[in-house]
């Protein structure tokens, strides 16, 4: 199969989990108000739930951890810019948030995994990578930057030093303790096969599994169409940031490394992901402004159709 037919196809699903959830809304369902406590769930059971799974079944590897090693610098540089994008059109705290968010924070989990489970169908270790990419590479950045750059640019208190205090409070959140846990769990006893803790890790895994599904729902419940022409130069400048800089970055990262063809195509995909749906998450749950951050994920996953097979044929050629 084609691999832009697989790019498309796997983005458009997406957009209709989006948009499932807009006409769930529409029909009188599903209310806005909803998409609170869709997010309440996600940062206090699922995505904790989700985090602490797969950072205990992850096994780690030194050349696994470069790669992710690369993928989390390539991330915080694209933060960084994502900051100076806002400083550029100088916006308000909250939509610096979402900003920063969306600049650094992909969809590598949500779309990046299910693009590359299609683009290398039966490859296990294609798919073993995507998935220390984002577990190692992405989540740790997401699970603690992420929550800190949404509370400071969400806090309610105008004071840096309130700002800073309300950042703070993550370090006691759920989302953080179930990072620390299963990477503890993971570094002192390895990944457990007692059937006990098995049983344990599945149950937990249901939870896990709901996050998914309470993300598009949420990111649907938030987007409104009508005022999209008022964010277009925000999510350009947030587009170029996340689809083109942030996998020239790991393109020239991985240079550093002689990897195989397709661990390069792995690295290249994961980091061409648009705008995630959990910076939104993050961005509703904390206080910064989650419909602008849904517009300007909207906007790049379109933009994603065309870009993401743009900049893997272009750097493909450049091996």
């Amino acid at each position: 199969m084609d691999i832009h037919f697989r790019i498309v196809s796997s983005i458009l699903v997406l957009l209709a989990l989006i948009g499932f959830a807009m006409f769930l809304r529409r029909v009188g369902l599903l209310q806005e108000q909803d998409g609170e406590v869709f997010s309440k769930l996600i940062t206090n059971i699922t995505l904790p739930a989700l985090i602490f799974v797969s950072m205990a079944r992850t096994e780690l590897h030194w050349a696994e951890l470069e790669l992710a090693g690369f993928m989390a610098v390539a991330t915080v540089i694209c933060l960084a810019l994502g900051w100076l994008v806002g400083r550029a059109l100088k916006v308000e705290a909250p939509a610096m948030g979402a900003i920063v968010l969306c600049s650094g924070i992909g969809s590598s989990s949500l779309l990046g995994l299910a693009l590359i489970a299609q683009v290398f169908p039966h490859h296990d270790e294609a798919m073993a990578e995507a998935v220390v990419l984002s577990s190692l590479g992405v989540q740790p950045i997401l699970y603690t930057l992420g929550p800190l750059i949404a509370l400071y640019y969400g806090s309610t208190d105008s004071a840096p030093d309130g700002r800073l205090k309300a950042a703070l409070s993550f370090f006691y959140s759920p989302i953080f303790l179930s990072f620390v846990g299963g990477l503890a769990i993971t570094l002192v006893f390895g990944v457990i096969k007692h059937p006990v803790f098995k049983s344990v890790l599945d149950g937990v895994h249901v939870l896990g599994a709901a996050n998914t599904f309470l993300v598009t729902l949420t990111v649907g419940l938030l987007l409104r169409l009508e005022s999209l022409r008022a964010v277009l130069i925000i999510a350009a400048g947030v587009g170029v940031v996340k689809l083109f800089i942030m996998p020239v970055i790991l393109w020239a990262e991985a240079h550093v490394l002689d990897l195989k063809d397709w661990q390069l195509d792995v690295l290249v995909l994961e980091g061409s992901m648009p705008g995630g749906t959990l910076a939104v998450i993050l961005c509703s749950a904390y206080g910064c402004d989650a419909r602008l951050g849904c517009k300007i994920v909207f906007f790049t996953t379109i933009a994603a159709v065309i870009t993401v097979p743009l900049i893997y044929e272009v750097l493909s050629a450049l091996k």
